[in-house]
């Protein structure tokens, strides 16, 4: 979206001065933006501010840790492992693959029937009668994947 609006702007700068670029008048502010952003002061700027986090983390972590060895030692520390959310994500991905065994059966039953409407042409073109056979493989995918999809559901 942004890069949207910087082409409509570059258009109407050129229409209003043909001479003028967006990408010249923009390059000072852009330049002085990035320095300000990037440069030495704001990264020493940012090492001071994360060097102050760390050193009030070091400075607690004693006493943290020797909580942790007192539960530890009185046999209350407990670590249980359980995925947070993952019989609703179960649950999501099993709908997903339903509905693509849904959307499949009716790919498959349309494909089917259209070639059995088009019988006539299919046994004249190859002589044969392509379309019942291809129905029936259409049905009998049909029935695979709703078998496979009911297994699974059970």
């Amino acid at each position: 979206m942004l890069a949207k609006a910087a082409v409509t702007l570059d258009g109407l700068v050129r229409r209003l001065d043909p001479d003028a670029s967006l990408v010249e008048l923009g390059r000072p502010l852009v330049g002085e933006l990035l320095w300000a952003r990037f440069g030495p002061a704001a990264a020493t700027r940012h090492l001071e501010d994360r060097g102050l986090e760390w050193l009030a983390l070091l400075d607690h972590l004693p006493a943290h840790l020797g909580r942790v060895l007192d539960r530890v030692e009185g046999g209350l520390l407990r670590v249980a492992l359980e995925p947070q959310n993952f019989a609703r994500l179960l649950n999501h991905w099993q709908r997903l693959v339903d509905r693509v065994a849904r959307a499949m059966v009716a790919s498959a039953l349309v494909v089917g029937t259209a070639l059995v409407v088009h019988r006539q042409t299919l046994d004249h073109m190859l002589g044969a009668p392509v379309g019942e056979y291809a129905f029936l493989g259409a049905a009998g995918l049909a029935l695979v994947v709703l078998a496979g999809g009911l297994g699974r559901s059970g």
